[in-house]
């Protein structure tokens, strides 16, 4: 030591004399000597010697005693502190410097002012801090133990609060931040551990909230930490961590990541409720194992949303990002989901990926995506219920595998602007992300797609209409068509049979109007093959009077007279616009022979209108499936 510094420490051991007991405890010469000197001093560990609150006070109180003290501050090693350190409203100006010591009883800082605080390897029975002002850093280090509460409610901190491998054993708040601004970061990370929870709400802290690698022990059935409406400048890590009870940061405001990798979530109800919360960095929760809800509702996620290899185990709700808002990609690859997983209402602005999920429920209904579903690898698809109500996205990227079974797919008003189906992706293909090559449209795929929507639903016009219209942007007409006759037999087949046999009639030939021909070619082949019988029987006869005559008699008529032909006589019945001259000169004949088997006037006389009434509904029906068709 030099002649300097024991000047100044026999001063200022003459001082605490003149101030206390002409013998002072050993343990404050001790606290005199490292607190002048600045010398590295002797941890005594396992024996720790009594130093009086009371002159620790008058220590970090009494100006002229500062003059004295070493820029490193009031340093207290190895020593035990019997009663209250009550520094409330007072102005320090060293740092208070405690390692190995053991705190009898509460520290109490209420409003005070101080250079800084480090307690490393202590014992705590709480420090109480409202409203102090401490201009330097504050460590709770190496193992420190606090058996009360940590208050720093409406602190002022112009450096970090770092409790690394802190041990807080208070089951009753054992941490407090409320409205506390604190300049650096907050590290309650490596090895913290907390049995009650830490509150700190409306919290400003302009830098990271450390939470790695920790553990908190909050009521399985309340929080574990609470940070409703924070405002953390940078990132927010929970990644490794153990926590027992309910995460909130509900409207927080998060300059950073958000950041929950590989942390376990034990509590039966909410686990994480990030509700109306802005993180600006992105919310990663990669490996996350959660046995409860995770909630983002109303969120605003400035990046990416990742929960690719997520083990949620709820059994209602296990994901919910209603009306959330992301602006990135939603990364749900190899989650394990056996709740419901809920987005409605949500916007995302690129990609929501699936590959290789195990989800019972995605729930998408309003949700506007602005780029791509991919649904690939599903690993249960027969058991997973895919809604996509009114949902609207880019690109429906699947695998016929992954397809939800019949009555799991919701997709009316669903709106897309492209169909990819692909080969049903390798386990390594999945873990590269490779979805190979699309394979080709084909509308019976889409159409056994669109028949797993619920029975109830699936005759919805809407989602039949715009695979119709994607089809026709391809430049694939035939099978645009193809899909609204499918609709228009699958409607008639829901509205009965009587409906039906008009319905699915016209829509086939909405699909295709030349398909008329093949009935007509039908009419035309019985009606020629009847008529020509009933001809040579002389059941058919002349409508003119003096032509009938000759023709009773057996007598040749005039050679002006159309001679009957039973194909033309046909087709002039069948079709009401083509007007040949046979029908209205030939006809059945009343005074024809009886004994012609089946064949009579009065069946002649039924046949013909049935063809003239056959003629007229086949034109009508032909007039308005090609409307149909053309109309824009």
């Amino acid at each position: 030591m030099s002649t300097f510094r024991q000047d100044l420490l026999n001063n200022l051991i003459a001082a605490a004399k003149l101030r206390f007991d002409p013998v002072l405890q050993p343990g404050e010469m001790k606290v005199l000597e490292d607190s002048v000197t600045g010398d590295a001093p002797q941890v005594l560990n396992g024996s720790r010697q009594v130093v009086r609150p009371e002159f620790l006070r008058w220590l970090a109180t009494d100006e002229e005693i500062q003059n004295y003290i070493d820029p490193q501050g009031i340093r207290v090693f190895s020593a035990t502190i019997p009663g209250i350190l009550d520094l409330s409203f007072c102005t320090i100006a060293s740092l208070l410097h405690f390692r190995d010591c053991s705190f009898d009883d509460l520290v109490v800082l209420l409003h005070a002012e101080l250079r800084g605080l480090c307690i490393y390897s202590s014992i705590s029975k709480g420090i109480l801090a409202h409203g102090a002002k401490i201009h330097g850093p504050v460590f709770l280090l190496d193992g420190f133990q606090s058996f009360g509460p940590i208050e720093l409610h409406s602190a002022v901190l112009d450096q970090a609060l770092d409790c690394r491998g802190a041990i807080l054993k208070s089951s009753e708040l054992p941490l407090i931040l409320d409205h506390a601004s604190i300049k650096g970061g907050v590290n309650l990370g490596q090895g913290f551990s907390s049995a009650g929870e830490i509150h700190m709400v409306s919290v400003k802290i302009e830098g990271d909230l450390d939470c790695r690698d920790a553990s908190f022990t909050g009521s399985l059935v309340g929080n574990a930490l609470s940070a409703d409406r924070a405002k953390i400048s940078g990132n927010v890590v929970f990644s490794q961590s153990v926590i027992r009870g309910i995460v909130s940061l509900l409207g927080a405001d998060i300059g950073g990541q958000f950041n929950c990798v590989k942390a376990q979530l034990v509590t039966p109800n909410s686990a994480l409720a990030l509700d109306l919360s802005t993180v600006r960095g992105g919310v990663d929760l990669t490996g996350v194992k959660s046995a409860a809800e995770l909630s983002l509702i109303a969120a605003s996620v400035i990046g990416s949303l990742n929960c690719s290899d997520a083990i949620l185990t709820a059994q209602t709700r296990t994901l919910s990002m209603d009306r959330a808002s992301v602006q990135g990609t939603v990364f749900l690859r190899n989650i394990q989901s056996a709740g419901a997983i809920m987005m409605s209402n949500s916007t995302i602005s690129t990609n929501l990926d699936c590959r290789g999920a195990s989800i019972t429920t995605l729930h998408c209904a309003n949700m506007k995506l602005g780029g791509d579903l991919t649904w690939t690898g599903i690993r249960n698809a027969p058991q997973a219920t895919l809604n996509l109500t009114a949902a609207s996205l880019r690109n429906l990227q699947e695998d016929k595998a992954s397809w939800p079974k019949a009555g799991n797919l919701v997709l009316d008003r669903l709106v897309y602007e492209e169909l990819s189906l692909y080969p049903c992706a390798s386990p390594d293909q999945l873990a590269i992300n490779n979805l190979s090559w699309n394979i080709p449209m084909n509308v019976e795929d889409r159409v056994s797609w669109l028949n797993r929507q619920p029975a109830s639903q699936r005759s919805e016009p809407q989602p039949w209409l715009q695979l119709s219209r994607l089809l026709e942007t391809k430049g694939d007409k035939r099978s645009a068509k193809r899909v609204i006759y499918l609709l228009r037999r699958q409607q008639a087949i829901e509205r009965g049979s009587a409906r039906a046999a008009v319905s699915i009639p016209f829509a086939w030939l909405e699909e295709n109007p030349f398909r008329i021909l093949y009935s007509l070619a039908l009419i035309l082949f019985f009606g020629t093959i009847l008529f020509s019988f009933a001809s040579l029987h002389g059941l058919i006869a002349p409508t003119d009077k003096d032509a009938y005559t000759a023709w009773a008699g057996g007598q040749p008529y005039l050679a002006a007279y159309p001679r009957f032909q039973p194909f033309v006589y046909t087709l002039e019945n069948a079709l009401p616009l083509v007007k040949l001259g046979q029908d209205d000169k030939w006809a059945p004949n009343p005074n024809g022979p009886s004994h012609c088997n089946f064949l009579e006037y009065r069946v002649l006389v039924i046949f013909r209108w049935l063809l003239i009434l056959l003629g007229w509904f086949q034109a009508t029906l032909l007039a308005a499936a090609v409307g149909s068709r053309f109309k824009p």
